[in-house]
C-alpha cells in the first residue's frame, strides 16, 4: 500500500525533551498532541510509541459524535473534553483575534481544563490531546499542562508556532474530511495558523491566557497581585467580587489590559494534588 501525506497524522509530536526548570527537561513518551486522526492513519514515525494508551479529544460534541473515534480500542481510552461549544465551532471568526478566542476558551471552559489536567495527572500515557487542527484547543490546554510541568514561557511559544510547519497537511486532511463531519472546513481559524500574541499583549508566563498570568494557579478571586506584571486589585474591590457586586478589573500597568483583557484567572480551581502528580508524572530528566 502507498502511504501519502494525508494518509499521516500530521501535526503530531512528542511534549518529551522540552527544556524545564532546574536545567532539566520533560520526560519523553508522556504527553502528545495532534491534529485529528483518521480511520486507515499510517502508523506514525514521529512518536516513539503507538498506539498511545489515552486520548483526550477536545472538540465538541457534535464533532466527535460524526463517527467513531478511530483510536478507541480496549487498549485506548478516550475521553471527551470539549472546550468549545458546537455553536462556537460553527460561528465565523473573521475579524476576531485569536488572543480573543483564546480568552473566551479560558473564561468558559475552565472546569473541562481541570478535567484535562486530572486525566493527564492520572492516566497511563502516552497521552494524545487533540482537536481537529491541534491548533487553538489543543494549543491550550498543552499550554498549560507544560507551564505546570515547569516549561519556560518561551518554549511553551515555540511549540505553539511549529504548528505552522504543519499547517498545509492539517488543512488538506480537513478539507477531505469536511463532508462526513458535517461542516464547512477549514474553518477561518485554521486559516490564520498559530499567530504568535504581540509581545506586548502577551503575559510573560507565555501563553495569551488568564491561566497562563497567574502562572498556572486558579482562584475564584483575582490575586492581589499579577504574578508577573504587576497587577493589583485593592481589597475592597476583591471583598465586593466575593460578595458578587463587581468584577475588579486590574490595574493598567499589566500589558494585557491594553487588549482588554480583564480576567486573569479561570473560574475553576486547578486541584493541587493533580497538579503535583502530573508535574510527577510528566518528570524530568537531566540534559
Amino acid at each position: 500500500m502507498t502511504v501519502t501525506d494525508i494518509d499521516v497524522l500530521p501535526n503530531l509530536r512528542d511534549l518529551g525533551g522540552l527544556p524545564a526548570s532546574d536545567g532539566r527537561r520533560t520526560r519523553p513518551g508522556v504527553l502528545y498532541r495532534s491534529a485529528l486522526p483518521a480511520p486507515g492513519d499510517a502508523r506514525p514515525t514521529a512518536v516513539a510509541e503507538w498506539p498511545v494508551r489515552t486520548v483526550v479529544d477536545l472538540r465538541s460534541p457534535r464533532e466527535f459524535a460524526a463517527r467513531a473515534h478511530p483510536l478507541q480500542s480496549d487498549g485506548t481510552a478516550v475521553h471527551l473534553i470539549s472546550l468549545l461549544t458546537d455553536t462556537e465551532v460553527t460561528a465565523p471568526s473573521q475579524g476576531a483575534r485569536l488572543a480573543d478566542i483564546y480568552q473566551g476558551i479560558l473564561i468558559n471552559a475552565g472546569k473541562q481544563l481541570a478535567d484535562v489536567l486530572q486525566v493527564a495527572a492520572t492516566a497511563p500515557g502516552p497521552v494524545l490531546l487533540h482537536c481537529a487542527a491541534g491548533k487553538d484547543r489543543t494549543g491550550i490546554a498543552v499550554a498549560l499542562l507544560l507551564r505546570i510541568a515547569g516549561v519556560e514561557p518561551g518554549d511553551i511559544v515555540a511549540d505553539y508556532v511549529s504548528t505552522n510547519e504543519h499547517m498545509p497537511a492539517v488543512l488538506a486532511r480537513i478539507t477531505r474530511f469536511a463532508p462526513e463531519l458535517g461542516r464547512t472546513h477549514p474553518h477561518d481559524r485554521d486559516l490564520r495558523g498559530a499567530v504568535p500574541p504581540p509581545s506586548k499583549g502577551f503575559c510573560r508566563t507565555g501563553t495569551p491566557t488568564p491561566i497562563a498570568c497567574t502562572g498556572g494557579r486558579s482562584r475564584t478571586v483575582p490575586p492581589t497581585r499579577h504574578s508577573n506584571s504587576g497587577l493589583r486589585v485593592s481589597q475592597r474591590a476583591r471583598d465586593e467580587a466575593r460578595r458578587g457586586r463587581t468584577r475588579p478589573r486590574p490595574d493598567q500597568s499589566c500589558p494585557c489590559s491594553r487588549f482588554g483583557h480583564h480576567s486573569h484567572t479561570v473560574r475553576t480551581r486547578l486541584p493541587r494534588w493533580a497538579r503535583t502528580r502530573f508535574r510527577d508524572q510528566m518528570g524530568t530528566t537531566t540534559p
